[in-house]
């Protein structure tokens, strides 16, 4: 069988993208607290919104299954984000 295309794809990967406003007002509600001692990572972070949302001064980096959504989310924050399943990739420490 052929890989997933479109909204097949969407739906067998489960992709749902945060919208970038939606990804601003979670990481202010939620995260807010969350400084420069600490790391994050977004394990399924698609086309890159949460990514985008946290401060650059905040370490982070992104999993992403689709080569395609882990380009965009690359281009779109400047992070490093690694292509697979977040289940059997291999991490880089942070530091």
């Amino acid at each position: 069988p052929s890989a997933p295309t479109g909204m097949t794809k969407q739906v067998d990967l489960g992709q749902y993208m945060t919208p970038a406003w939606a990804a601003r007002e979670l990481w202010e509600a939620h995260f807010s607290d969350i400084g420069l001692a600490d790391s994050v990572l977004e394990p399924t972070c698609g086309d890159g919104r949460m990514l985008q949302a946290i401060p650059e001064c905040i370490p982070a980096i992104g999993v992403e299954l689709d080569p395609s959504l882990a380009e965009q989310a690359r281009v779109r924050t400047g992070r490093l984000v690694i292509e697979g399943d977040i289940l059997s990739v291999d991490l880089p420490r942070f530091n």
